[in-house]
């Protein structure tokens, strides 16, 4: 079944769901006292991690004797980290996201709807299946065992008694809000998905234009074009790359985790699937940001074969060093990309972490079963 999203619908949805979540410049025409709300209620989501944070890594440091406990304990600690970074990198260069995202605007605007890229119908698909898997963690996290007898949702353990019904249902008001803000990490990787796709329908616009060009003059505009693209995608991926970059770590830290539990022997089976399904949903993060970075590339290069397999011979020097120099400038790839980091965001980038996970996985399992053979002897 295929399912197309209108992009301007979901840039309309991401907008409202990151505003919510205090991560979503506002225009500089809103009000003041809406911004000064919006700046509270972003101060209250810091404010309640880093409290919470603080006293988690207080737990896991006091109160580390079941393994499975710990992994719920380093689980929130992962994510409110996260949500944390999240936080702060979007008020440090909220400028700049306000400058991206409003390109995102006109450009989602003014495309036409005959633009649009090979399988896009998969971008709503993945994001609507991490939408169902976040409901059900959320729902299975509530109630699990390690925390409901205590009466509080999440690990986190106070330095004081809790006795009163009030205090418990402002502490669980509190640990409700951080677990719901967890969404934040999965509306933010969202608008890194619009980014990329921004620069990868430009690319598309600018390709149709070199096809439909006919004299020099256009040519010139159309270069000119092409040019301050991939200065767009330069900018973009100055914060695009790191919150990929922290996703990928997200990854592995779950990854970890996650391979010491599964192959515990008093793990129970529903626990086993929550585990799995939080792998997947980081997984499946990194992945669709991997599948737009690939069709940002592939668009590229399709400029260059469409110069390529034009009429050469009918056309004077001035338009034959014109397209040389558009052919040179598609042989670089644009990219997502951190230097020592990340070569670059692709398929391939993916398939390699795929690959590790799955040899950490295996070697996980085969020293377990290597240690139990050696008991039993």
């Amino acid at each position: 079944m295929r399912i197309h999203l209108n992009a301007k619908i979901a840039y309309q949805y991401l907008r409202l769901s990151a505003t919510l979540m205090a991560t979503w410049p506002l225009s500089d025409a809103t009000k003041k006292y809406r911004n000064v709300f919006y700046n509270m209620l972003w101060w209250l989501y810091l404010t309640n991690h880093l409290i919470i944070l603080y006293l988690t890594l207080n737990t896991i440091i006091t109160h580390n004797k079941n393994h499975l406990t710990v992994f719920y304990t380093w689980l929130e600690i992962s994510f409110m980290t996260e949500n944390i970074i999240v936080l702060v990198s979007y008020k440090l260069q909220e400028t700049k996201w306000k400058q991206l995202l409003y390109t995102s605007k006109m450009t989602i605007n003014r495309t036409e709807d005959n633009i649009r890229l090979e399988n896009s119908d998969l971008y709503p698909k993945v994001f609507a299946t991490l939408f169902i898997f976040f409901i059900v963690i959320i729902i299975s996290y509530v109630n699990k065992a390690e925390t409901y007898e205590r009466g509080l949702i999440m690990t986190t353990r106070y330095p004081f008694e809790i006795k009163s019904i009030g205090l418990k249902l402002f502490l669980n008001l509190s640990q409700f809000i951080t677990l719901l803000h967890a969404s934040s990490i999965l509306i933010t990787d969202a608008i890194v998905v619009l980014l990329l796709y921004t620069c990868t329908i430009r690319l598309k616009i600018v390709e149709q234009k070199f096809r439909a060009c006919k004299y020099y003059r256009h040519l010139k505009l159309h270069i000119y074009e092409h040019q301050k693209t991939l200065l767009l995608i330069e900018d973009t991926n100055l914060l695009v790359s790191k919150t990929v970059l922290k996703s990928i770590a997200s990854f592995m830290s779950y990854s970890i985790g996650g391979g010491l539990v599964l192959y515990n022997k008093n793990t129970s089976p529903l626990q086993l699937v929550q585990i799995c399904l939080v792998i997947c949903v980081i997984y499946l993060r990194v992945y669709v940001c991997a599948e737009i970075a690939e069709k940002m590339i592939s668009a590229n290069e399709s400029i260059g074969f469409t110069i390529y397999f034009t009429k050469w011979y009918e056309e004077s020097a001035k338009d034959i060093n014109a397209k040389n120099i558009i052919i040179q400038r598609c042989q670089k790839l644009p990219r997502i990309y951190i230097n020592g980091f990340m070569q670059s965001l692709n398929r391939n980038y993916v398939r390699m972490i795929t690959y590790a996970t799955f040899s950490y996985f295996m070697t996980i399992r085969k020293i377990i079963n290597k240690t139990a053979n050696c008991v039993d002897c």
